[in-house]
């Protein structure tokens, strides 16, 4: 491993496909890998990777995307620099809306049949406007209260 390779964080269940990629990566990226979305926050402080690869598909649900787009977001909300930018770490409080807006989308396409227009399937409907005002005021509350 060279200090001066790219630091790679590989966030995956699956033995196999871990092998996989260490085999195919270890040349260009000095490599860390974790198993679950507790394990790799932690390697996030620790290791400070610049490139994440990441599974939706974790443990304890591997097969719905719940906890890889929950790691998804808190990698970008709590990461050093989204902290250092803002100058807070309040930006945590807004998972819960993109999560719910992520599933809400995901909701209205699969069991409603919506789709085409992302963006105006979810601009008409109803919940998802009021996820997205209470978005943009917890973002705001965030970043300038």
């Amino acid at each position: 491993m060279n200090a001066a390779q790219p630091r790679l964080l590989i966030v995956e269940d699956d033995d196999a496909i871990r092998m996989q990629l260490k085999y195919a990566l270890r040349d260009q990226y000095a490599l860390t890998f974790a198993e679950t979305r507790m394990k790799a926050l932690a390697l996030m402080n620790d290791v400070r990777p610049e490139i994440v690869s990441l599974d939706l598909g974790l443990p304890p649900h591997p097969d719905d995307p719940t906890e890889g787009l929950k790691l998804l977001e808190e990698i970008h909300t709590l990461s050093p620099e989204t902290i250092q930018k803002f100058g807070s770490d309040r930006l945590k409080f807004t998972v819960p809306f993109v999560l719910f807006g992520l599933f809400r989308y995901l909701y209205l396409v699969h069991r409603r049949g919506a789709g085409g227009q992302p963006e105006l399937v979810l601009l008409r409907d109803r919940p998802t406007q009021v996820n997205l005002a209470a978005y943009v005021a917890t973002v705001l509350w965030a970043i300038y209260l």
